[in-house]
């Protein structure tokens, strides 16, 4: 082993200083890129965020509220304004209420609607035979006359019109029971049936969709406009519409 003198120390001394300084300044600047980059810098882009903003809303509005919320997500990446997140959260928000509300009411309308259809199929189970069973004090052709004619009656129904009968006082299973509801209605909810056409008018001036149907568990016919908002439900023999040519006219479209 050679000899170490006091200049040799030194100089070992002086290059380890070096060499650890020169590793710390090749390390650390590589570490801070590192860093940098695990750290998750914002990657703000006003064009990206304008997209992103501009297609959550688009979605909001078809109502498509799983995209929305996907491009929420990247308008969070791509928009500085951290205002513009919480806005767009909060507009999701209240559109997905005010869409659950909206369909609570429409339920809520069907359920109506579907239960004064049964108490119209009731009521047709009941007259089918006789329209006098269910025609409670009705207003007929004076007797002492000896006329034909027809005899119309109403039902009472809770928070709702009145349900109307009409039937031919000499031919009491020429019968139409008649009734108005919010909401939308169905042959399906008289019970078995058949569209045998379907077209286009309105009730009350509310655009609906009307289908003529035949019930084969009643013996008899309906004509069902519906609409969200309010629906018509005619329940007849075809005794009635031999008698009613209007409503012949209107089911057969001739």
């Amino acid at each position: 082993m050679g000899e170490r003198t006091i200049g040799s120390e030194i100089r070992a001394v002086t290059g380890a200083r070096v060499s650890s300084a020169l590793g710390r300044a090749l390390v650390w600047p590589a570490l801070g890129v590192a860093l940098t980059v695990l750290s998750g810098c914002p990657q703000y882009d006003e064009g990206k965020c304008n997209e992103a903003v501009s297609v959550t809303r688009q979605s909001i509005t078809s109502k498509d509220f799983n995209l929305a919320r996907q491009w929420r997500e990247r308008a969070y990446t791509y928009c500085k304004d951290v205002s513009l997140r919480s806005t767009l959260d909060g507009e999701i928000t209240a559109a997905e209420k005010a869409q659950l509300d909206e369909q609570a009411k429409i339920d809520a309308r069907k359920k109506t609607a579907d239960a004064l259809t049964g108490l119209v199929k009731g009521l047709a189970l009941e007259g089918k035979d006789d329209g006098a069973r269910i025609a409670r004090s009705a207003t007929c052709p004076d007797p002492k006359e000896k006329k034909e004619g027809w005899c119309e009656a109403t039902r009472s129904v809770t928070g709702g019109e009145p349900i109307k009968v009409r039937y031919w006082n000499k031919e009491p299973k020429a019968l139409l029971i008649s009734a108005k509801t919010a909401g939308p209605a169905s042959c399906d909810a008289l019970g078995a049936s058949t569209v045998v056409r379907t077209f286009g008018s309105t009730i009350d001036g509310t655009v609906a969709e009307f289908k003529h149907c035949t019930l084969s568990e009643l013996g008899m016919q309906a004509l069902v406009g519906s609409s969200a908002e309010l629906s018509l439900v005619q329940v007849f023999s075809a005794e009635y519409l031999a008698k009613d040519a209007s409503l012949a006219k209107r089911v057969r479209g001739n």
